[in-house]
């Protein structure tokens, strides 16, 4: 694997109030982060359970733009209130490399 040396790292917050997610599908969420740039890694914690709702993707789709993908594995909607999230942001020079060479 040929590595590449981490431009910086950082945790932020944010404030969500996703819509309803549909029974047994997923749904995209955005919410503004300033500072996020595309190409940055992300992680994020949602800081409460709900049951059957689960965050299965998180990505910077636009400068500024943190899109969650969340997905509902009951059999009814779930409106889940607002909170506050955490997360992590991992910046890399671009493009990363794609080979593994340890």
């Amino acid at each position: 694997m040929t590595l590449t040396n981490c431009m910086g790292f950082g945790a932020f917050q944010f404030t969500l109030d996703p819509a309803s997610v549909n029974a047994n599908t997923t749904a995209e969420e955005s919410v503004t982060v300033y500072g996020l740039r595309v190409g940055d890694i992300v992680f994020v914690n949602k800081t409460s359970h709900e049951t059957g709702l689960g965050v299965v993707n998180a990505r910077v789709s636009a400068d500024n733009t943190l899109a969650l993908t969340l997905m509902n594995n009951t059999g009814s909607g779930i409106n889940e209130a607002s909170e506050t999230w955490r997360g992590v942001v991992f910046r890399a020079p671009l493009p990363l490399p794609t080979d593994v060479n340890l």
